[in-house]
């Protein structure tokens, strides 16, 4: 009986001694530890899938401001060029922008034609320096000396106020470049001749002349032959040859 009672002893201890296990034989302090394993391990993945989304978070964030800041440098550099680019409003000329083109003065004793080219010249430097049409003869009056200064006097004490830019232009040709005188360049054009000039300066004669007989040259080949009758007789019969 004591003997029997040893061994049973000895069973006991030896059970307690042993890993701890189920009524199966299995070992639950290892699947406690192989279970404990496995939450860390998902704890620390959804930690790093956490900081995976949030990296992602900054990173759409930094896109959209970097978009939002390219959009609007393209919409301030859209501006500025648009602002460049647009016509500006220009402020009427004055009649120191005209003087700063150097105007001629015209005395009145100029030839007819050199009177007509006046009045060419000085309407294009009027447009040039944006003179409006209601002060171009109070611009130009300056301009006149002598006989063409005394003469305006008398001109605008007998024309309706305000005078315009036409009117100035129609009584200024009527009196230093009249009717008289276009038949007179009529005339020196059907006498044009070239003599001892050069054909340069024959042909500058015959264009500067041939409007006031325009009838005469208004086919090109009446204009041909007028042209060829006037030059030097030798010219011509190289010409014909």
């Amino acid at each position: 009986m004591a003997r029997g009672h040893a061994n049973n002893s000895n069973g006991a201890g030896s059970s307690r001694s042993g890993p701890s296990q189920d009524g199966n034989g299995v070992d639950v302090a290892a699947m406690m530890a192989l279970m404990h394993g496995m939450v860390q391990q998902m704890s620390a993945q959804q930690q790093q899938l956490g900081v995976q989304q949030q990296n992602r978070e900054v990173q759409d964030q930094q896109i959209a401001l970097l978009r939002d800041g390219l959009l609007a440098a393209q919409q301030a550099t859209a501006t500025a060029i648009e602002k460049a680019t647009a016509p500006k409003e220009q402020r009427p000329g004055s009649i120191s922008d005209f003087r700063r083109l150097l105007p001629r003065t015209f005395a009145g004793t100029e030839r007819p034609l050199d009177a007509e080219q006046w009045l060419v010249d000085v309407t294009n430097l009027l447009s040039a320096a944006r003179v409006p049409e209601a002060d171009k003869v109070e611009v130009i009056r300056v301009q006149l000396t002598d006989v063409a200064r005394s003469w305006w006097l008398v001109e605008e004490a007998r024309l309706p106020k305000p005078i315009s830019w036409k009117q100035f232009s129609d009584a200024f040709l009527a009196r230093f470049f009249p009717d008289t005188a276009k038949k007179d360049m009529q005339l020196q054009f059907l006498n044009l001749k070239q003599w001892d000039k050069s054909v340069e300066a024959y042909a500058a004669d015959f264009i500067r002349l041939s409007r006031f007989a325009p009838k005469m040259v208004e086919d090109e080949i009446d204009r041909a032959d007028r042209f060829q009758q006037g030059l030097q007789w030798d010219i011509q019969v190289q010409i014909a040859s």
